[in-house]
């Protein structure tokens, strides 16, 4: 697809006095991680590969913003689809890619010419939205997401 140093991957419900805040540091957790939410892999949000989600000991902590680093054609933006993907189509929950350089036909067409998914279903019944936002400031990007995790029920949010 493109070579985008970072993918940002975000699920579970959204807390959004903690988004406002996401260039401070979070104060209340060390890099591992809560134990507590370690020890119960059922609050975890599965990201759909099955091995993946064993190595993060049951998928994402919830609420959490994920970044996803690597250098071109390392597969971000592919785990960042198929977390949308699997999460629309196996566990029910709503996701949107947000694309800072590329139109969405643009990312629709790779992702119908790369994958054997059903993705005109899934973005026909609102479970899968790609959008494209090429010029924005920090405050109408989290306004784009607000409006689709707010009121349109999206629960997976990439920002690529």
């Amino acid at each position: 697809m493109r070579s985008n140093p970072i993918s940002v991957i975000y699920g579970g419900q959204v807390n959004w006095k903690r988004v406002s805040r996401m260039a401070e540091a979070d104060k209340g957790s060390k890099a591992t991680g809560d134990k507590k939410a370690r020890a119960k892999g059922d609050d975890r949000v599965k990201i759909g590969i099955k091995k993946l989600d064993e190595i993060l000991q049951g998928g994402l902590l919830p609420g959490r913003a994920v970044a996803v680093v690597g250098g071109p054609g390392s597969g971000k933006t592919t785990l960042a689809l198929e977390y949308l993907y699997r999460g629309a189509s196996e566990f029910g929950e709503k996701g949107v890619f947000i694309s800072l350089e590329e139109e969405p036909n643009m990312i629709i067409d790779n992702i119908k010419r790369s994958f054997n998914w059903d993705i005109d279903s899934l973005i026909k019944e609102g479970s899968f939205a790609v959008i494209s936002v090429t010029k924005f400031d920090f405050e109408t990007l989290i306004d784009i997401i607000q409006s689709h995790v707010m009121q349109k029920g999206f629960k997976r949010v990439v920002i690529d």
